[in-house]
């Protein structure tokens, strides 16, 4: 039998969540007239810390002894009282190269208290379902990752596994139609309670992205609320647990959700934290600052965790059913000029992609160390204010978390009295330990955090302090200010999600830039990344939210409902072309990539004998 496997239909990574170590928590809901005060007030404390430790240089090294040495860095106490850390698991990270492949057997049942299997679909006869059979089920020689993953508990039987349905790719429209009525609900929850108990999952995350939006119905807010008590009440005799991930972005947030209600059946509500900013803004600016910057006014100020956290809680969500979500990637752009490199600088789009991932506009945090272990040096500039660091190379900008900020993150989240913390995802911590601080370091420093234990940064990777907000730059040679424009026009995002939006819908580039020792002069070459194409706009015209053919059998489309402010000519929607993986072709029907042999008339595409359309 021919075997089938999904590319993650887009090449996109999306999603988060959560859920509890000793099982659940009491599903009551805290009254907003709880005492929340200790969260909406900042901690001078917090906002005070030093996190970092500055080295005598102004570029940022490793030392090849300490990077060599199997040592950790960090290591983890099993006496520790611990808060819930939740840990996505991206599963599509099995077909990454190299060092970046991510089997479930990496995962370490020890580092996380739930772990979570991203993602399970939705069908259209409103049932869970499989995305990739070849992978998840035993089924057919299939690799069966549902079932090692579930077996982790072998390991740890105190680890909590669940399954994610939902994330970026699949939408609104399907969610919405499925939550309509309570025929269409409770077909859907037999189908997930079938699901957990065949394969052993002890819960379901829904990750909805996101209710009223993206193509959904102004009825969604009340039906999401109706499916999720739906769920609870079949969940409770199974002792299943019941979490959801959640928009961070106030755009979303109030037409998405009634918090308070939510509240009242969730176990965990996982707010993803991240994307806050990303190569829309069309300038530099972090993916998870923990504070607003200085320069920041109007709705810029509700770009960042303090906000979220605060926004939650002040709209009726428990204070302990909430996990702060982390992101264990950063957000990379391109500057316009090179020498213009704080925040806020012009950029041409977002930045190169990396091996592993290889998505224009991030890099995982085991691609930013591994690349810092090498003679071209990212320099790292520690923002005081945002607490949280941003580097440049080159033209190369990134907005990412270490060690030290995730840390503080954590403690802040113990600190505030909320549930727990979340990574989006665990497969882009430095899993293998290649950069010497030992395996899984920013897990480590999280879980510590929880526990209010301080980590900092190792002194080789600390290397200058940023206190103002606006394109200061410090290099090895020199320090330039420059003074960009001081705008305060705000460009939102149509979602905090983990989409990687390409800088055009036309076009998008991937931009490699070298430099020598000997010259300042830099030299960039563009070359298409791996998951997108040039295409011409006018080729095709998105009438509709979904996947769609491309031109040829190895690429195919996707238009994204992005409303009024993004749409380009008057469209509603955005155009993003892609190409499968090198081998693979695109099934409108599945709407996956999979072997040529399963696609009629793409048999002999890539052996020259075809180039037919799909």
């Amino acid at each position: 039998m021919l075997v089938k496997f999904i590319f993650l239909a887009c090449l996109v990574a999306t999603i988060e969540c959560c859920v509890d170590r000793s099982g659940s928590v009491d599903n009551k809901n805290n009254s907003t007239s709880e005492n929340n005060s200790d969260l909406i007030s900042l901690s001078s404390e917090l906002n005070a810390a030093n996190i970092t430790t500055i080295s005598n240089t102004t570029t940022s090294t490793i030392n090849n002894s300490t990077a060599n040495s199997t040592q950790p860095l960090l290591t983890i106490s099993n006496e520790i009282n611990e808060k819930p850390l939740i840990c996505y698991y991206g599963t599509w990270a099995v077909y990454r190269p190299g060092d970046g492949k991510f089997n479930v057997e990496n995962i370490d049942p020890f580092v996380c208290t739930h772990v979570i299997y991203a993602f399970a679909g939705l069908n259209f006869n409103n049932e869970i379902h499989p995305l990739d059979s070849w992978n998840d089920l035993p089924d057919n020689y299939g690799k069966n990752a549902f079932g090692r993953f579930v077996g982790l508990k072998k390991k740890n039987e105190k680890l909590k596994t669940i399954i994610a349905i939902g994330g970026w790719n699949e939408g609104s429209i399907k969610y919405s139609a499925m939550a309509k009525s309570d025929q269409s609900r409770q077909t859907f929850v037999k189908s997930v309670i079938n699901m957990l108990d065949k394969y052993g999952f002890d819960g379901l995350d829904m990750d909805w992205e996101y209710p009223a939006n993206r193509g959904g119905a102004p009825a969604d807010k009340e039906n999401y609320v109706k499916l999720l008590a739906a769920l609870s009440e079949a969940f409770k005799p199974k002792g299943y647990l019941l979490t959801a991930a959640v928009s961070a972005g106030f755009w979303t947030m109030d037409s998405a959700y009634d918090i308070a209600s939510m509240s009242k059946y969730l176990d965990y509500i996982n707010v993803m934290a991240y994307d806050f900013h990303g190569a829309w803004d069309q300038k530099t600016g972090h993916n998870s600052p923990l504070y607003a910057r200085a320069d920041e006014t109007g709705d810029q100020l509700r770009l960042n965790v303090d906000y979220a956290m605060k926004y939650w809680v002040e709209k009726g969500a428990a204070k302990e059913k909430i996990i702060l979500g982390i992101g264990t990637y950063g957000r990379t752009f391109t500057l316009a000029n090179a020498q213009n490199n704080g925040y806020n600088a012009p950029i041409t789009g977002p930045g190169a992609a990396g091996p592993y991932t290889r998505e224009a506009s991030t890099l995982g945090y085991n691609e930013f160390c591994e690349q810092q272990m090498g003679s071209n040096k990212w320099t790292i500039v520690q923002d005081q204010k945002t607490k949280v660091p941003y580097a440049y190379r080159d033209n190369q900008w990134i907005g990412y978390d270490d060690i030290a900020s995730v840390n503080l993150k954590a403690r802040y989240a113990s600190e505030k009295g909320l549930g727990g913390a979340m990574i989006w995802s665990i497969e882009t911590d430095d899993f293998l330990g290649k950069c010497g601080n030992g395996k899984f370091p920013l897990l480590t420093a999280i879980r510590k955090g929880l526990n209010n234990q301080v980590v900092e940064n190792p002194p080789e990777t600390s290397v200058s302090t940023a206190t103002t907000t606006s394109s200061t730059t410090t290099t090895s040679s020199s320090s330039t200010t420059t003074e960009p424009s001081t705008t305060t026009t705000t460009t939102t995002p149509p979602s905090t999600s983990w989409w990687t939006w390409p800088w055009s819908s036309s076009t998008t580039q991937q931009t490699t830039t070298t430099t020598t020792q000997s010259s300042s002069q830099t030299s960039t070459t563009t070359s298409d990344p791996l998951s997108t194409t040039t295409q011409n706009p006018d080729a095709f015209v998105c009438k509709e939210e979904g996947m769609f053919k491309g031109p040829d059998c190895g690429s195919f489309y996707q238009c994204v409902f992005v409303g009024d402010f993004y749409g380009e000519g008057g469209s509603k929607y955005r155009l993003f072309t892609f190409r499968c993986p090198s081998g693979t072709v695109y099934d409108q029907k599945t709407s996956l990539c999979v072997w040529p042999s399963d696609v009629k008339g793409c048999e002999h595409f890539y052996d020259g004998e075809s180039t037919n359309h799909i």
